[in-house]
Parts: structure tokens; sequence; C-alpha cells
């Protein structure tokens, strides 16, 4: 499921707040 949430969440995140998707992304994980 995680791959799922990167290209869901990740993709759009990365090309507005590159700086914010890393945060966000590690609370998704966790």
């Amino acid at each position: 499921m995680l791959p799922s949430l990167f290209i869901s969440h990740g993709s759009p995140m990365l090309a507005l707040e590159p700086g914010e998707s890393g945060p966000a992304l590690a609370r998704l994980a966790a």
C-alpha cells in the first residue's frame, strides 16, 4: 500500500512542495 500512497499523494506533493513531501510522506508511512 505504501507505493500507492507515494504515487497518489507523493507525486502531486513533489510537484508543488518538494521540501514538504519528505516530512509528509514520513508521517503517512508512520
